[in-house]
Parts: C-alpha cells; sequence; structure tokens
C-alpha cells in the first residue's frame, strides 16, 4: 500500500499554508503600481492611495485565513517589508 502525501492548503486554492502572499508597491514614471504575487492589481497617482489599497487587499486576504505580507520600493530600498499580516501589532487606543 503506497502512501499518499498531501500538502495543506490555505484559502487560496493551490498555495501551501504558511506561504504569504506577496503584495508590491513599487513606482514608475510618477505611477505606483501595487501588485498581488507578481498579479497587477492596480495603478494610483499617489503613493498614499497605493498603500491603502495595498492594506485593504493584506486584510482581505488575513480576512480569509491567509497570510499576506507588503513590500515596497521606495528611496533606493527595493523590497522593504512595509506590513506584515502574520506578526501581531499593537494599536494605539
Amino acid at each position: 500500500m503506497g502512501a499518499i502525501m498531501m500538502h495543506a492548503k490555505s484559502a487560496h486554492e493551490g498555495k501551501i499554508i504558511g506561504a504569504a502572499d506577496r503584495i508590491a508597491i513599487a513606482q514608475r514614471s510618477g505611477v505606483w503600481r501595487v501588485s498581488v504575487n507578481g498579479e497587477f492589481y492596480g495603478d494610483y497617482v499617489r503613493r498614499y492611495w497605493a498603500i491603502e489599497a495595498a492594506f485593504e487587499k493584506a486584510d482581505a486576504i488575513a480576512a480569509q485565513g491567509a497570510r499576506a505580507t507588503i513590500a515596497i520600493a521606495m528611496d533606493g530600498e527595493q523590497d522593504a517589508l512595509l506590513y506584515d499580516t502574520g506578526q501581531a501589532r499593537r494599536r494605539a487606543a
């Protein structure tokens, strides 16, 4: 009798639990682009709007029980970690 090996999946079909969805923010020619796992998500003319969209997407992913990270390319720093839904953060009351 052969052993069958199965991977646990997250809320996102085909994704192994423990791997985080990667949300990236980068600016090019005055436009801030947000992508999720390398796929286009949105273009924004203001950095603030791109960051807000990324946080909303990360929160939606976390609400489904999965994990997300947000990385931003800014001030010469590539892939600077901005947020990780897997890390508990205290919010001011």
